[in-house]
């Protein structure tokens, strides 16, 4: 067997032209559609010009457990066995590829040695896009990048929920035979990093959100994720001059590294457009119309609610996508959730956005949400509801947005009996306090 730095790409000034006549171009044309399958006609080309033929012989190695790889493999012909050593060093099958499908996509995603060894068990030909070509893919062709990121994410949460659920019928079987313990701890091992790989996407999106806010004379900020898996909530506050402040909060609607992915684009869009406006309105409308442009996926969207603060004349402007009503809370008049509804952006071409104004006061707090906060049950099963979250704000009489922040989540700690309250969910909380003069 042969280490997988020593394969030979074939083109034609090598070892085996025929890969470049037009039958075969075709036959790695429909590799790629079979496994990309969302993708159309000229895009499939496009990732086809960025791989290279590769030739495989029988018994040779074509990925090497626990060496470390840049390489991603879609196979057009013949059959490649993954095997895995456990710690008992016995080498087990753990599936057979066959043309049609890809193998080492994880080299996509992070940089950790190979977790399974690839072995042609007949002559293999496949198109090999390494790291480096996808980096250049990310640069020069950033819908073509997303779509495949997106194709490969996907097969990784239909593992996930295939590896959960084998492990599920596993423990049932360690009730009939104490033989099948080994492969049952086989399957925990393999769930175990897949649960790790889900981690990996909440830390991602923790570390993409901002560790600490502006602060302005006048105004404070305070924020908060909870999330024990990767999700799409996430917050941030922009300083767009001198004078103007964006307010922002969203909710992909959805869960895992899907989400992750989507709302780094998604804040991204908001960074970009909130330079160009001052108008949430407009700006709004121009990320929405950038998700269609830049993405495929047809059962994603996200909620938002951005606002731009005028803070010398306190003069606040926002639009409501999807999102919930915030609470402001105005001393000596209580508390009322903001005016204002519109559509979730990124999926429908159509929607309608209605900007809406007022004037913030010395004194007011302004507290941002998602849905996941009214999720939350305790142990009778009842809910942490609107009336829940506005005894906690009219009990916390301190002006300060931090102390605010503090008093939600805790109160949502204890009414979950610090379990996990966001197991089916995840949860931003945003606080804004105008300072009393």
């Amino acid at each position: 067997m042969t280490n997988e730095h020593n394969t030979q790409p074939l083109s034609t000034e090598q070892t085996n032209p025929i890969l470049s006549e037009p039958s075969h171009i075709v036959t790695f044309t429909r590799s790629l559609r079979a496994v990309f399958h969302g993708l159309d006609k000229d895009t499939v080309s496009q990732l086809r010009n960025f791989g290279e033929p590769k030739l495989f012989h029988p018994g040779e190695t074509i990925i090497q457990q626990g060496i470390l790889g840049h390489t991603f493999y879609v196979l057009v012909d013949g059959r490649v066995a993954i095997t895995q050593k456990g710690n008992g060093e016995e080498e087990i099958t753990l599936g057979v590829v066959t043309p049609g499908k890809y193998f080492g996509e994880m080299a996509l995603l992070e940089d950790v040695p190979r977790t399974a060894t690839c072995i042609a068990m007949t002559e293999v030909r496949a198109l090999e896009i390494t790291r480096l070509a996808f980096d250049e893919i990310m640069v020069t062709q950033p819908k073509l990048a997303y779509n495949v990121m997106f194709q490969v994410l996907s097969n990784m949460r239909r593992n996930e929920s295939n590896a959960l659920n084998r492990l599920v019928t596993k423990a049932e079987e360690l009730e009939l035979s104490n033989k099948k313990l080994t492969i049952a701890q086989e399957e925990i091992v393999k769930a175990e990093r897949l649960k790790r790989e889900i981690e990996i996407a909440g830390e991602v999106q923790r570390s993409l959100l901002p560790q600490e806010l502006p602060q302005y004379d006048g105004v404070e900020f305070a924020a908060w994720l909870g999330a024990t898996r990767a999700g799409g909530d996430f917050y941030d506050v922009i300083e767009l001059d001198d004078e103007h402040v964006g307010v922002l909060l969203g909710d992909v609607g959805n869960l895992g590294i899907q989400a992750s992915v989507y709302m780094a684009m998604v804040r991204t869009l908001f960074r970009v457009e909130c330079r160009r406006s001052l108008n949430p309105h407009t700006v709004a409308m121009a990320v929405h119309h950038g998700i269609l442009d830049v993405t495929t996926v047809s059962d994603m969207f996200v909620n938002v609610f951005y606002g731009v603060l005028h803070r010398p004349s306190g003069m606040f402007s926002y639009v409501l996508a999807g999102q919930e009503q915030p609470f402001l809370h105005r001393p000596g008049q209580g508390i009322a959730q903001l005016k204002g509804r519109g559509n979730f952006l990124g999926l429908a071409h159509s929607i309608t956005l209605k900007e809406k104004r007022m004037r913030v006061q010395p004194g007011d707090r302004l507290i941002l949400i998602s849905d996941g906060i009214f999720g939350a049950t305790n142990d009778a099963g009842e809910v942490f509801n609107q009336d829940k979250l506005i005894e906690v704000i009219k009990r916390e009489k301190t002006q300060n947005a931090k102390v605010l922040l503090d008093s939600i989540v805790k109160s949502l700690d204890e009414w979950t009996n610090n379990s996990d309250p966001y197991a089916n969910n995840d949860l931003a909380v945003l606080t804004m306090q105008i300072l009393p003069k």
